[in-house]
């Protein structure tokens, strides 16, 4: 993706001239990062992939808890959605 913010991303869409393939799926995933932070577990996807795509990579699942509880306190709200596509958080 060759924007810096979910905001940017956003804004070129609506423009009719502008698009790229799955673009739905970058769209849903600006909308959720207006909402949350994402944090990325894959062993399969280079983490420059993942910061390009604006989400945060991690390392485990337990070090995206650790980092979570660390940064937002014990009693925040975790999602984990596995090996799901198609599956997008609101």
């Amino acid at each position: 993706m060759q924007t810096k913010s979910a905001d940017e991303f956003l804004n070129k869409i609506n423009n009719p001239k502008f698009f790229v393939i799955d673009q739905w799926q970058v769209e849903e995933i600006c909308k959720t990062l207006k909402k949350a932070e994402i944090m990325y577990y894959s062993d399969e996807i280079d983490d420059n992939v993942l910061r390009n795509l604006l989400v945060t990579p991690i390392a485990s699942m337990e070090e995206g808890l650790k980092r979570a509880f660390s940064k937002y306190g014990e009693n925040t709200k975790i999602i984990a959605i596995p090996e799901d596509p198609y599956l997008i958080p609101e």
